[in-house]
């Protein structure tokens, strides 16, 4: 896995689990900025987000998630962000 060395500055919002407010994004794998319907992780509480037209942050829907679930990278970078939290 590849993680982007560039960031992009975003809206700030809340992790729409924990409250955490985050105004940025990193790609993983690739350089390109996060556009609506991308998944973010909160650097926080290690779950998932998807960024809405306004690069706020949103609960996945019921799909979503099930496609979250089922993405190796996605679930190998929330592991990865719990373990730091250790």
């Amino acid at each position: 896995m590849r993680v982007s060395t560039k960031d992009y500055w975003t809206p700030k919002t809340p992790c729409p689990h924990c409250g955490f407010v985050m105004d940025l994004a990193t790609g993983v794998e690739h350089d390109d900025p996060p556009s609506a319907g991308s998944v973010g992780i909160c650097e926080s509480c290690a779950e998932v987000h998807v960024f809405t037209e306004e690069l706020a942050r949103r609960r996945p829907t019921a799909d979503e998630q099930i496609e979250i679930d089922a993405d190796a990278k996605v679930q190998q970078c929330r592991r990865a962000i719990k373990r730091s939290k250790s």
